[in-house]
Formats: structure tokens, C-alpha cells, sequence
């Protein structure tokens, strides 16, 4: 949906116009129609589900008429003394006895509508109508399953499997030969069914009543036992139809066709469902001339409406496109585009002139916030300059006092000296990135004077690869690092120096510094709390842990905006507590571009 209306956003006003003209005029004609092909179609549904729901029983009737028939003799057959005298013995059957059971078997005319008819003893064929051997197998290999579905049934009698045999298919009807005296089963009858009678019966209801169907299927325990096509018998319906789930309608294919199946069943008969294929081609034939007129009236109203539409689009889209065509110069910082003024004070012409005269204020304003950012730039630029020479000053005024005080002249005039050096760095207002090897400088520097100042309390080692020294970093972002690391980070004189590392190396496009002390080693808590403060647009109150750390990490932000990767953060790694500054490997300054 939101693919369609950002489509539509992006159409011109000619087009916009076209389409609501279309949708005002289609909209009602194609209701109107939707409606009454609805009506039709539905009629045309329930006529034929009437149809074919009364063509199913009338089918279902004259099979159960045959079932019936069938069922009632093999019960009395199976109730003949001399067949339940023959299978109780297990006696081989003479010549006599076989005619005996033929006899039987044709005067209670079993063979009416059926093929054949089996009796089945513990050890093998005892009887059959048939001549087939194949048959006789069949029905042989099939005995312990036949058996032990009548034992679980609650019917006296069952249904097997679809049978092929020869060009014909044949429906066992199986049910146990019974002792009268112990009800003991002494062996089974099977009268096979032809399956092309039930195809005899369908297709004859079917054809006499003209319904368009493709197929009758008569389905058992879900298996197709009977069906115009052959090849469907012994089929699992599921396997054929995947929506078939036993219910009246469903849709389905049927040979590469969309189709209906409506079914019937009547269980005070049998567990049988008819089921009526019919395809939708057919049921909606009668509904095509009303589509096919509709789309005719369609066409020719959309001809109509374009051509009128088309006219009221280029009388209004005309002078937008020139606004429009001229809004995208200016959105191209094109503000010197020539403008020309509307002939007209209709409201499109209104809008024209206030566009005008907002393009002049805009050339104005632009000019005057191209200078305000500059002038704010720089105004940020010196506060974080700023906000770093008091803080370190501080401390290293205390320390020229406490030497001064102690007699130590020396000292405190190198102490001094190198405070000179730093401050000539820190208060540059014409360079903010300086090479590696002049920011260690500093660094030596500093920590010389803060040996003197803590008793040489601590020991330092400088490893930075040879290979950085001549890229360009942030000035002073090593110093108050360090400077945090002496205030907070120092051991308990009486637990031996601390010592601070301070690594440096290139990864790819950054520039990467840490510095490492064994001093105080700080909590995981603390850690967590210093890295947020570091995110935090709040800046940290004075006298607060951070705020040295605070301003390396906003002015690196500031010179490379947008780079996530860069700034400072604090980790722990063993017993150590270290601070990782990350910036840009540069070899020229900004300031040289």
C-alpha cells in the first residue's frame, strides 16, 4: 500500500487530474456492475449446487440399491451349511463339493452386478467364480489384512482396496463365514464389485440432467474407487485434491482446470462421498456477455474522459510545472534562476508571485546564515579551546609553588619553562591538529614537570611506531589524559610507582593512542558511568571526574563529525585501566585545504 501512494504522490498534476476523473467516472459503473455480475454468478452457483446435490442422491440411491443387493446375498450365501461344513473341516473339495458351491454361488445370483466371488479359507482359495488366476492371488495376498480389519470394525462386514484386473477394476466386499454354533470364523467371502457400473450409473444421471461435469468421483475412506478416469481409481483423494477434507464444497484442479467439487453422502447408507467435479469455465459461462459488455463501456468512457481530462490538465498543470521546474533550480542552490511573473491573479498566479518574493528573501537569509555558522563555528571551536588551559594550569601552578616554596629554584624555573612551551601550543588559535611527534613532545614535557611535582611516584614509557610520527592528530589530546591518569590513577606511594604506557599505531584510516596505568584500577561502575558522561551533551560539573577526558573526546567529535568510530572511551584490560583515544590518520591539515 505505501508503494502505491508514494506512486501516486510522485505523479504530475496532469496525471493526478486524469486519475480522479477516471476513479469519479469507473468507480460507480464498475460498482453497479460488480454487483449485478455478483447476483448472477451467485444464482448461477446455487442453481447448479441444486442440480448436482439432487443428481448425487438419485446416484446415491441406485448404488445403495445395488449395495444392498449385494450385502443381503452374501450374508445368505455365507449362511449355506455345506460351504460353512467345508471351510469348518479344512477338508479338500471334490469335484462334487465344487459344484456344490458354484451352484450356490449362481442360483443366489451373485454375479448380478459384480464380477465375481471369492470364499477365502485359512489355506488359500477355496472357491471363486473366476478363472483368474491373478485374481485368486490377489485375494489370497490380501486375507490377513482383510481379516484383521474385520476384527477391528464395528461393521459386519468392510470394503477393501480397489483391485486392477485385466482392463477392469473390482471393489472387494468382504465379510467372515461364520460357525452358526461357536460364531468362530471358519473363513471369508469377497464378492468383487465392478467398478464400471458405478461409472455406468454417474455418468448416465450426469448426462441426462447436462451438467457440465468433468468427472463423478465415489470416494471410500478417502481412496477414489470409482471415477470416469481410470487412472484415478485406487488414488488417495488427498494426494489428488489437497483442499479435500470430507466437507460439501471446496475448489480444487482437475486436468489443469480450476474447478468445483461439491459433495454428498448419506451415512444411514453407506460412508461413501459422491463428489461432482465441475469447472468454473463452465458454471459462469452464462456471466461472460455481461463482462464483456461492461468492458466495452468501460473502454469507451476511459477514451471519453481522457480526452476531456486532458484539456483541464494542461490548463492547470502548466503554469505548476513551471513552478515546479523552477523550485528544483532553487532546491539546486540555483538562486540566480531568471523568474517570470504571472499574466494572471487567479490563485495559482497568487502563489506564483509569493514564491517570488520568498526566493528574494531566501538569496538574504542565505547569505546571512552562511556568516552566522562560520562566526558560531569558531565561537564553539574557542570555548573547547578554553575550557582546556585553566584546567591544566591549575595543577601545574601548585606545583611550581610547593617548589618555589621548598627552596627548589631549579625545578621550578624547568618547570616553568616547559609550562611555556605548552601554553604556546595550547593557545595557537591558528593550528588545531599538530604532528605526532610534536604532541609526544608535549607529553615528555608535562610528564617531566608532574615527576617533580609527585616525588617521582610514577615512571612512563612512550611506544609509538615510527611510522605515525609525521601524521597529524588533535593538539593536546594526550595531556589531559595523562593528567587524569596522575590525579586519579596514582598507587599508594607505600605499593611502589605506578607506571603509564602510552602506545600509539595506524589501523587503516585511524589514528590510535592508549594509555595504560597499574595504579588505581577503576570499577567496572565507574568505567560505565565516565563513558556515558562522555556521550552526554551535559557537560560535566567542575570539580567532577571528566571533564578533561569530556573535552578530548567533544573536540575530536567536532573536527570529524558523523564518524561514530572516533573519540574516547575507558576500558579495563587485567589490572590495568585504559584509556583509548581514536581519531583520524591524517597527513595534511584542514586548515592547509
Amino acid at each position: 500500500m505505501r508503494r502505491f501512494i508514494h506512486i501516486y504522490h510522485n505523479l504530475s498534476i496532469y496525471y493526478k487530474i486524469l486519475l480522479w476523473m477516471l476513479i469519479v467516472s469507473i468507480v460507480p459503473l464498475s460498482l453497479m456492475a460488480f454487483l449485478n455480475i455478483s447476483r448472477v454468478r451467485g444464482m448461477e452457483m446455487r442453481r447448479y449446487k441444486a442440480e448436482v446435490n439432487s443428481s448425487l442422491q438419485w446416484i446415491e440411491s441406485m448404488v445403495s440399491t445395488d449395495i444392498s443387493d449385494l450385502r443381503q446375498k452374501s450374508i445368505n450365501a455365507s449362511m449355506e451349511d455345506l460351504l460353512i461344513d467345508l471351510l469348518a473341516n479344512n477338508s479338500s473339495i471334490t469335484a462334487q463339493d465344487n459344484y456344490e458351491l458354484y451352484k450356490i454361488l449362481y442360483n443366489l445370483k451373485l454375479s448380478t452386478h459384480c464380477d465375481s466371488a471369492v470364499i477365502i479359507g485359512r489355506n488359500g482359495i477355496f472357491s471363486s467364480t473366476s478363472s483368474s488366476t491373478e485374481l485368486s492371488r490377489l485375494m489370497f495376498s490380501q486375507y490377513n489384512q482383510y481379516r484383521d480389519t474385520l476384527k477391528h470394525t464395528k461393521q459386519p462386514y468392510t470394503w477393501g482396496e480397489p483391485l486392477s484386473c485385466g482392463s477392469i477394476w473390482l471393489l472387494p466386499y468382504i465379510r467372515f463365514i461364520r460357525d452358526p454354533e461357536d460364531l468362530r470364523a471358519v473363513g471369508m467371502m469377497s464378492v468383487n464389485y465392478d467398478t464400471s457400473r458405478l461409472s455406468e450409473i454417474t455418468r448416465k444421471q450426469i448426462r441426462s440432467k447436462q451438467i457440465p461435469a468433468s468427472d463423478v468421483l465415489i470416494v471410500n475412506s478417502g481412496t477414489i474407487i470409482s471415477s470416469w478416469n481410470k487412472s484415478l481409481i485406487g488414488t488417495s483423494m488427498s494426494d489428488f485434491v489437497s483442499g479435500y477434507t470430507g466437507q460439501d464444497s471446496f475448489d480444487g484442479n482437475y486436468q489443469n482446470e480450476q474447478c468445483l467439487y461439491l459433495s454428498y453422502q448419506n451415512p444411514s447408507s453407506s460412508d461413501w462421498d459422491y463428489i461432482a467435479v465441475i469447472p468454473y469455465d463452465d458454471i459462469y459461462s452464462s456471466t461472460r456477455n455481461a463482462v464483456s459488455s461492461f468492458i466495452i463501456l468501460l473502454l469507451l468512457c476511459i477514451v471519453i474522459i481522457i480526452l476531456l481530462s486532458s484539456q483541464v490538465s494542461s490548463i492547470i498543470s502548466k503554469p505548476l510545472k513551471y513552478l515546479s521546474d523552477t523550485m528544483a533550480e532553487i532546491g539546486n542552490n540555483n538562486l540566480n534562476i531568471p523568474l517570470k511573473y504571472p499574466k494572471f491573479q487567479d490563485e495559482i498566479s497568487q502563489m506564483w508571485n509569493q514564491f517570488i518574493t520568498m526566493t528574494e528573501r531566501l538569496k538574504e537569509s542565505r547569505e546571512a546564515s552562511e556568516k552566522a555558522l562560520i562566526q558560531n563555528q569558531q565561537l564553539h571551536l574557542e570555548a573547547l579551546r578554553a575550557q582546556i588551559n585553566p584546567h591544566f594550569l591549575y595543577n601545574t601552578f601548585s606545583s611550581v609553588i610547593y617548589l618555589i616554596e621548598e627552596g627548589k629554584q631549579k625545578e621550578a624555573t624547568a618547570m616553568l619553562a616547559a609550562l611555556s612551551q605548552l601554553l604556546h601550543t595550547s593557545i595557537n588559535r591558528t593550528r588545531e591538529f599538530i604532528p605526532v611527534e610534536q604532541e609526544l613532545g608535549l607529553v615528555r614535557s608535562y610528564m617531566d614537570i608532574q615527576k617533580i611535582r609527585f616525588h617521582n611516584s610514577f615512571r612512563y614509557m612512550i611506544d609509538v611506531d615510527m611510522d605515525v610520527m609525521k601524521l597529524l592528530t588533535v593538539k593536546i589530546i594526550l595531556q589531559p589524559v595523562i593528567e587524569n591518569v596522575l590525579e586519579h590513577g596514582l598507587k599508594d606511594p607505600a605499593d611502589g610507582q605506578t607506571l603509564v604506557i602510552i602506545r600509539g599505531w595506524k589501523e587503516e584510516d585511524l589514528l590510535i593512542f592508549e594509555v595504560l596505568d597499574d595504579g588505581n584500577r577503576l570499577t567496572e561502575q565507574r568505567m560505565l558511568e565516565i563513558n556515558q558522561r562522555l556521550e552526554s551533551p551535559v557537560p560535566p560539573q567542575r570539580g567532577r571526574h571528566g571533564i578533561g577526558l569530556k573535552n578530548v573526546n567533544d573536540r575530536i567529535r567536532y573536527e570529524f563529525p558523523g564518524d561514530k568510530r572516533l573519540g574516547l572511551r575507558l576500558m579495563i584490560r587485567g589490572r590495568r585501566t585504559v584509556t583509548r583515544i581514536v581519531t583520524k590518520a591524517r597527513q595534511d591539515s584542514p586548515q592547509d585545504n
